[in-house]
Order: structure tokens, then sequence, then C-alpha cells
């Protein structure tokens, strides 16, 4: 079993810069993804905000509104 940590590269095998937990999601697909449709449950972890979904428009549209905003805020 290969345990080697792979996060920090790419498909290039170049560093990637790090990923910000602001911009983290957790996605859980029902059983229809088997049969071509995609349904599902998002949740935004920094803010624990949640929406199901019937579509993978669906998703995107409802996980950029926190990235937007996320990338309207001032940096640390």
């Amino acid at each position: 079993m290969d345990t080697r940590d792979t996060s920090r590269s790419s498909t290039t095998g170049g560093a990637r810069a790090p990923l910000p937990f602001e911009r983290a999601f957790v996605v859980q697909l029902s059983v229809e993804v088997v049969a071509g449709t995609v349904r599902g449950r998002v949740e935004h972890l920094s803010s624990g905000t949640a929406a199901v979904f019937d579509s993978v428009g669906a998703l995107i549209t409802w996980m950029g509104d926190p990235i937007a905003r996320d990338s309207t805020r001032p940096t640390r």
C-alpha cells in the first residue's frame, strides 16, 4: 500500500499552492449517480451551511456562492 502524501503535488509533479479551508466542501452522492443522475447533499465546512442538489449544475452553482463570498473578504 502506497502511503505517500501526494496532497501537494499535481499530476505534472509540480508543487501546488495550499488549498484554503474556507473553500472546503463535503459532497455526498446518492445512488442515482450509477444511473447517470447526480443527486446528493453538499456542506460548506467553514460555515456549516448545507443543501441538497439534483444536478451537477446546481451543485456548482451552490458551491460558487461561498467561494464568491470568500473572494471578497480581506486577506488576513
